[in-house]
């Protein structure tokens, strides 16, 4: 293991028993985790009904029912454009607007008569249902669709405070550790992978242009009044899929739970969590381990250790030589290099073994992280 993780190895094998043992003994410790999570979901059941029912109001507003409207009116009879039967039948009824009669030939001569034009027109229940229903569709939208491009989030803030105080001889060592993490998921995609606020942009539109329709604009300019709960179950409204459609709408919305957005939220603490202790305690450890390393090595760098390993070294040869005065360069060369395998093979093992131990230590931090993961896993 000649990884990062080697130099924690490094920093941990320095560490001499009776510092670790006294580092527990006096060791001191406590921790605090929260986590608090808020999730948000939107229902978006309203936006496939009202999608699925745009296409039969669409066939409704393409052939709007029509009504033949009568209108009645007494004039005089030079204004008169046509005389129907009716205005016979109203004449023979109303003999006061009879001037002049011949009874020899029969004649009469009206002076006012009735006359009825006829128009077609689109003031009738059916059509203003269908109007209000739009204008009711064009509210929802403008009320619930804005909160619905929000999407469905979910954010988990967690919090971990750790302070600790232990001592190692005469040196006193503190730690104190504040970590925050937010987790902030925000989904705003359906089952079939379209964006949400797409489709509801697009339904805006669709109900925009209901309101574009001659139906609409004609009933919105005679300013004819709303209907309202319940609706007439006319031969129409009851038979005609179309407007079947239209009507389910209609109730839908009205019987619909308007808070679509929906919110659960918890806070959870795991202080008492012995096993993140222990980890946050042996973390502690290696830290307090790094930063001992890291001044003892800059002590050393005060003195040229080259120079000093240089004077051993000549210190060692010339008391060897002294009492080997007739050994060869060749077969003294031979000596310090076995010499050396053989020294370097010795520490070899020990570093294994050290590391064995270590490694050992790690594992077990590991396997404790891993089992507080799973006990703090939301």
């Amino acid at each position: 293991m000649f990884d990062k993780s080697s130099e924690l190895i490094n920093n941990y094998s320095k560490l001499s028993e009776n510092v670790k043992n006294n580092f527990y003994a006096n060791l001191e410790s406590d921790f605090k985790f929260n986590t608090h999570f808020l999730k948000r979901e939107f229902d978006f059941s309203w936006l496939d009904i009202m999608e699925d029912a745009t296409t039969y109001i669409d066939n409704i507003l393409m052939n709007p029912k029509m009504f033949i409207l009568n209108n009645e009116e007494i004039v005089v009879v030079e204004k008169s454009k046509k005389v129907s039967v009716e205005s016979v039948v109203h004449l023979t009824q109303h003999s006061n607007f009879i001037s002049e009669y011949n009874p020899k030939t029969g004649d009469i001569r009206p002076s006012k008569i009735l006359n009825i034009t006829r128009e077609e027109t689109m003031d009738i229940y059916e059509n203003r249902f269908i109007y209000t229903l739009i204008n009711h569709m064009s509210m929802f939208l403008e009320k619930y669709g804005v909160l619905a491009l929000e999407g469905s989030s979910s954010i988990n803030n967690k919090n971990l405070v750790y302070t600790a105080k232990t001592k190692s001889g005469d040196e006193s060592i503190n730690i104190k550790l504040n970590i925050d993490s937010i987790e902030n998921k925000t989904s705003k995609l359906n089952s079939k992978s379209i964006a949400i606020n797409d489709r509801i942009e697009a339904l805006r539109n669709k109900v925009n242009s209901f309101r574009h329709s001659l139906l609409y604009k004609t009933l919105a300019s005679l300013k004819v009044p709303e209907v309202k709960s319940p609706i007439k179950k006319t031969n129409v409204i009851l038979k005609n899929p179309n407007f079947v459609k239209a009507e389910s709408l209609w109730y839908f919305l009205e019987t619909f739970d308007k808070n679509i957005k929906k919110e659960s939220k918890y806070t959870k603490n795991y202080s008492d969590n012995t096993l993140v202790n222990e980890d946050l305690d042996f973390s502690f450890l290696i830290n307090y381990a790094l930063i001992k390393n890291v001044t003892e090595r800059k002590n050393d760098e005060a003195v040229n250790l080259d120079d000093v390993n240089n004077t051993a070294l000549k210190n060692i040869i010339e008391s060897y030589l002294t009492y080997n005065t007739f050994i060869s360069e060749e077969k003294f060369i031979k000596l310090v290099s076995d010499e050396y395998k053989k020294i370097r093979k010795d520490q070899q093992k020990k570093f294994e073994a050290i590391e064995t131990i270590i490694v050992g230590d790690l594992n077990q931090f590991n396997i404790n992280k891993n089992k507080a993961l799973d006990i703090l896993k939301i």
